[in-house]
């Protein structure tokens, strides 16, 4: 075996799962380089065997797994972006040598699922910049590999895009798309059944209650048939780790009633998923209990929304996620109104604190109500 191919084996099972986190620096800075460097890349003619291809492969599964395990900690979720920025930088190089054409799709395709999960960390970040070049770059990837399936995921990932920026009818647009590339090729009803839910918060977003209703009911109706399809790296695997599933549609389906103002029906549906969360489910512990928080808030039932929030903050100090942090944002906006209330204080200067201890940008989620009366 030549060196070269030895030192790329060598460098397939360190991003299989056996890289050591290394040192990172307070902020996650936008690899554009590297995006720059994938970019021309993909001008160029490509050549790997199956072995290593298969190692690429899993490691990149790999690295879907541990962003999902990492969102439970900063510090991970550095850990992750480096170890994983690492990986991208070895395909890339990979996709500048001289590769046949049947081989040079299949890179195309695992480098592709390499950069969503860079633009999903990103993104959780709160690296909009950055997600968005590594999801742009990865649809165009996908097309060269030949996987509209793929690129359909790809553009429900911009759909996430439109809802927390506020363009919920630019956000249908796209996904109503994504929606028939992927079942005109054949996509799992899993991945047809999340683009439904995302669909439904869109339409939730813009007090479209019937529409979002409909979308619920067929996101609903796919995940319990749950056909075989085409799929995607992201949608394989153990269900916990996936994109979508059971209680994950459950709480799609509580956030559109949050958006449409049912805030009874939304508590209901977080106070039955909250037993579920577990050690490892922090982050999503996070976001259902400042869920309830606002569900509460919506009701002015604000003891209880103090009681709940102070826990929801208690799982974000764990996680210090920067776009959850957002969320708790959003709690506190609702709240102003009554910020002269003695009995918010402990929440407001639990938040204030968390403000400014965790890195954060200036997106954030939109008011349910206000959307709705705007």
């Amino acid at each position: 075996m030549d060196k070269g191919r030895r030192s790329l084996l060598q460098a397939g099972a360190l991003t299989a799962g056996y890289l050591l986190p290394a040192a990172c620096g307070q902020d996650v800075i936008a690899d554009l380089e590297l995006l720059d460097r994938l970019r021309k890349a993909v001008k160029q003619p490509t050549t790997i065997d199956d072995p290593l291809l298969g190692l690429l492969t899993s490691g990149t599964q790999h690295f879907r797994k541990h962003f999902v395990l990492a969102r439970n900690s900063l510090e991970d979720l550095l850990s992750c972006h480096h170890d994983l920025t690492v990986h991208v930088h070895r395909l890339t190089d990979l996709l500048t040598s001289s590769l046949p054409p049947s081989v040079r799709r299949s890179l195309s395709q695992v480098t592709a699922e390499a950069l969503q999960v860079l633009g999903d960390l990103a993104f959780h970040l709160g690296q909009d910049g950055l997600a968005e070049h590594a999801y742009v770059l990865a649809f165009d990837l996908a097309g060269e590999s030949e996987h509209p399936v793929l690129q359909a995921v790809l553009l429900g990932r911009r759909g996430i895009f439109f809802l927390y920026q506020q363009h919920p009818h630019e956000g249908v647009t796209v996904l109503e798309h994504a929606f028939l590339l992927a079942t005109t090729h054949g996509a799992s009803d899993l991945i047809c059944a999340w683009l439904s839910a995302l669909l439904a918060e869109c339409y939730a977003q813009e007090g479209q209650k019937d529409d979002c209703q409909q979308q619920l009911a067929r996101a609903q109706a796919l995940l319990e048939r749950q056909a075989p399809g085409r799929t995607t790296l992201s949608f394989e695997g153990e269900a916990p780790y996936l994109p979508f599933n059971r209680e994950r549609f459950l709480g799609y389906q509580a956030a559109c009633l949050l958006r449409l103002g049912l805030a009874r029906e939304a508590e209901e549906i977080l106070k039955q998923l909250l037993p579920t969360d577990g050690q490892v489910a922090a982050h999503r512990r996070s976001i259902r209990l400042l869920d309830l928080t606002m569900a509460l808030v919506q009701q002015r039932r604000l003891e209880e929304a103090v009681s709940w929030g102070l826990e929801g903050l208690k799982s974000l100090e764990q996680t210090r996620s920067p776009r959850v942090l957002e969320r708790a944002l959003q709690v506190e906006q609702r709240l102003n109104r009554w910020r002269e209330e003695r009995l918010l204080t402990p929440l407001m200067e639990y938040l204030a604190h968390l403000k400014r201890s965790i890195p954060h940008g200036q997106s954030s989620p939109p008011d349910p109500e206000g959307r709705r009366a705007g």
